[in-house]
């Protein structure tokens, strides 16, 4: 048993910190097994179109993507400190004010719940937009997908922040 499990004082957390040196505490679970991890993703991917598996692995989270280099797991309530600590700010022109690099978040209920990073942005025939994302979903694949296309349970609402000035 760890004491401070994902505090500075666990010794097997990311030594984590945002821009204005605050620590954010994260965890570093160990790896599944293959038959967990296909599993998993045979389950995540039955309920969405079709995505294409960038990396199959437990060990960090869509957080750990877009903050931490794919080093550990960041729960998703921290958001609001990488937000403030290290200068991001939400898109009032929403995806018509996007682009590549910048982060989509997921929310549920008013919460964060799922971040992604946008990779491509294409008009489409319809006006409308064509955006693919890459994002870590839990503790199986990371995909790169439609901006429509993940699980339910993140939520329908986006929101879009930036780092850009």
């Amino acid at each position: 048993m760890i004491i401070g499990r994902g505090t500075e004082l666990d010794p097997l957390a990311y030594k984590l910190y945002t821009r204005a040196n605050n620590f954010v505490e994260n965890e570093r679970p160990s790896e599944r097994s293959a038959e967990e991890l296909n599993a998993i993703h045979r389950d995540a991917t039955s309920k969405t179109s079709p995505v294409l598996m960038r990396a199959l692995t437990a060990v960090y989270n869509c957080m750990g993507v877009a903050f931490a280099s794919r080093r550990t797991t960041i729960d998703c309530r921290f958001l609001g400190r990488f937000g403030k600590d290290d200068c991001l700010r939400e898109l009032g022109g929403g995806l018509a004010e996007a682009v590549t690099g910048d982060l989509v978040v997921y929310y549920r209920d008013g919460n964060p719940q799922h971040v992604g990073v946008i990779t491509q942005i294409g008009k489409n025939e319809f006006g409308g937009f064509d955006v693919l994302v890459l994002s870590k979903w839990g503790e199986g694949g990371e995909y790169i997908h439609k901006i429509d296309d993940v699980p339910e349970i993140y939520g329908r609402d986006k929101r879009f922040i930036t780092d850009r000035k």
